[in-house]
């Protein structure tokens, strides 16, 4: 599997949204609170992003405001595996 970028906030975009009760879109710039994740929500998330890519953000969950800075993690942390 291919962890470019776009393939990641691809794939964290609709997990997002597929964890909301609506099934709205969610971008990039959404805020995660304004979405309705507490801080519960991000380890949650965080765990499941952690298995898909074989990474470790367990510890920067606190900083995580937008869907961006999640994308932006992720990217940061597999970037760092390669």
């Amino acid at each position: 599997m291919t962890h470019d970028n776009n393939t990641i906030c691809d794939f964290v975009c609709e997990k997002l949204a597929s964890e909301l009760e609506n099934k709205t879109p969610v971008i990039p710039e959404d805020n995660l609170e304004s979405l309705g994740f507490d801080s519960l929500d991000k380890i949650d998330l965080a765990m499941q992003f952690e298995d898909e890519y074989n990474i470790e953000i367990i510890d920067d969950t606190d900083h995580l405001k937008t869907v961006g800075d999640i994308i932006n993690l992720i990217s940061q942390k597999v970037q760092e595996k390669q």
